[in-house]
């Protein structure tokens, strides 16, 4: 939008020279202008009779001097036909090479030049099975890696990476034929060996089925919502170190049958309101504690325990003993609420009754046999 054509009778007008335009109608147009293109029309008198005049005219084309020229394009741009392998490089010592868009940089086996780094190639974009706006899948190609580069309309500065094969020097993760049942994903710790990777597998062969998920060091889960895990036949779970457990509200455990459980050290059961204490040890000893109360109960009958009293309540009760003593370091008290005491010895029993004030015997009849 720049060129400007004009005719002047100066024979000196060549393509590829520069004048000064001096005194133009607009002082605007003064200038130094390159002239791209020029036409010559000659015309001599003939000898014709009368007056005439020999016709010397130049219409040339001109731009700006400050204004880079550029010749229009006349070879044809060059186009590729099929896809091509690459091998994807990097700078010394990286194995893994890549820019926020997730390209990569290739090595074309053709390409004697190359130096096999990062000079290599432009970045060249990876195809991806999902790509979207903050979201999709992401598989970097890592230096070594043998891709397959195409190119957008055949056009060799637009190469774009569609895919990845295995060769001899990149082989699969599961051997193959023997595993050709499994299928499934498994990566590589960046500068790892080949044991250190994230898995997971699917194995479909009959009766052998398999879903195996393999971290190579941490696995986080989040669930935003609920969980629900449903085991068909047992379940089996082994920690090396700690297990930390958190619920937030109620927690209940049905076992149907028998449940076991083994503590190596120390057992301990922690409750914000009502705490119970029980402790059982290998000889058979049980200790059951509380810090408020606690209630044996069958029925309507109970025995409540509290931190000052012991409370034994029954419809009817029997206490047998080869040998009872009941010691008392205050004082004791026996209070008849209803109904009538009977106390019995036989055979050489001793009672005896002591009082360092006052012992009162009080009844209808009151026998005293020496």
């Amino acid at each position: 939008h720049q060129q400007i054509q004009a005719t002047a009778t100066a024979a000196g007008i060549a393509p590829g020279h520069i004048f000064t335009l001096t005194n133009a109608p607009f002082f605007s147009d003064n200038g130094e202008y390159l002239v791209t293109a020029a036409g010559y029309h000659f015309e001599e008198n003939r000898y014709a009779s009368g007056e005439g005049e020999t016709i010397h005219r130049t219409d040339f084309t001109v731009i700006p001097a400050s204004v880079s020229y550029r010749p229009a394009q006349s070879t044809a741009w060059p186009r590729t036909y099929g896809p091509q392998t690459a091998k994807v490089v990097g700078p010394q010592g990286e194995s893994i090479w890549t820019d926020k868009y997730g390209r990569v940089k290739v090595k074309f086996h053709w390409d004697r030049l190359a130096k096999g780094d990062d000079t290599s190639s432009c970045w060249v974009r990876v195809s991806s099975a999902w790509a979207g706006q903050g979201y999709g899948g992401v598989q970097i190609p890592r230096v070594g890696d043998e891709v397959v580069v195409d190119f957008i309309n055949g056009d060799p500065d637009r190469p774009i990476i569609t895919g990845r094969v295995y060769n001899d020097a990149s082989m699969p993760p599961w051997a193959l034929p023997a595993a050709a049942t499994q299928m499934g994903f498994m990566s590589r710790s960046k500068d790892g060996h080949k044991d250190n990777a994230n898995a997971l597998r699917f194995e479909d062969k009959a009766g052998q089925e398999q879903i195996w998920i393999h971290a190579e060091k941490n696995m986080d889960t989040e669930i935003e919502n609920c969980e629900t895990h449903d085991v068909g036949v047992d379940r089996k779970k082994i920690i090396g170190r700690d297990e930390h457990v958190t619920v937030k509200r109620n927690r209940d455990v049905n076992v149907g049958a028998n449940s076991t459980s083994n503590t190596g050290n120390q057992h301990k059961f922690n409750v914000g309101k009502n705490q119970t204490v029980l402790t059982m040890d290998k000889e058979g000893n049980a200790l059951l504690e509380a810090t408020t109360s606690i209630k044996l109960k069958v029925n309507d009958n109970y025995i409540l325990i509290t931190p000052s009293t012991i409370e034994i309540i029954v419809s009817e009760g029997t206490l047998k003993a080869e040998s009872i003593t009941v010691a008392s370091f205050k004082g004791t008290e026996l209070t008849k609420l209803g109904g009538g005491i009977n106390a019995e010895m036989k055979a050489n029993d001793t009672l005896h009754l002591n009082g360092t004030n006052l012992t009162d015997i009080k009844g209808a009849v009151v026998k005293i046999n020496s």
